[in-house]
């Protein structure tokens, strides 16, 4: 799906930083294997590859569209995917960096980076006025 097409998703720096922390992953494995007692070369190789992994993951997945004015698939970092409907939207928590959207049979996670469109913000904020 095209990234036009979704109504919410992340922006390609997000993939960009992934891609920087893997590429960083074999120096450290390197000073890791040449260093037999520097442990924290494989704790920086191991908190990378985490890092970089779960980047990419959110960029390549982590996304909603709108179906309908009143429903939403949203998709997870892992690529499950969950409809919602806006009526099930309860509350708003503001976090570091992210939103949390609760609704009645679940979370969604919005970070604070992510790119959004107007009809979808309009939607939720609708659902929100009416919670």
């Amino acid at each position: 799906m095209q990234r036009k097409e979704k109504d919410m998703y992340l922006p390609f720096w997000v993939c960009g930083a992934g891609i920087f922390f893997l590429a960083l992953c074999p120096v450290y494995l390197y000073w890791f294997l040449i260093e037999t007692s520097a442990w924290q070369w494989l704790l920086g190789f191991v908190l990378f590859f985490v890092l970089g992994v779960s980047a990419v993951l959110c960029w390549r997945n982590q996304s909603a569209r709108m179906i309908s004015d009143s429903a939403f698939i949203y998709q997870t970092m892992f690529g499950r995917k969950h409809e919602y409907r806006f009526s099930d939207i309860r509350d708003l928590k503001h976090g570091r960096g992210s939103m949390t959207l609760i609704l009645e049979h679940g979370k969604v996670y919005i970070d604070s980076c992510a790119i959004k469109s107007t009809r979808f913000i309009n939607a939720i904020n609708a659902a929100l006025k009416k919670a």
